[in-house]
């Protein structure tokens, strides 16, 4: 389901599997990666995010990777 972000406070880092990286700054919009595993995290204190989830009654708005056996992009 498309993902879009405003933030509000801090930055945050934003890593996809195969190792690019983007930081995202207050006062940025973004478009969340879409089907590509990734990550985000805060960079240098708190962050603040408005998310705006664009899809459908029981629909996932996140889908956790099958492969994923080190937990490194989600914590189950």
């Amino acid at each position: 389901m498309p993902t879009l972000g405003y933030i509000l406070k801090g930055e945050v880092e934003v890593e996809t599997k195969s190792g690019k990286k983007i930081i995202l700054r207050e006062g940025e919009s973004a478009v969340e990666v879409f089907r590509t595993v990734h990550r985000g995290k805060a960079v240098g204190g708190p962050v603040e995010i408005v998310v705006f989830y664009a899809g459908a009654t029981n629909v996932p708005n996140t889908v956790l990777p099958a492969n994923d056996p080190e937990h490194i992009y989600c914590n189950e």
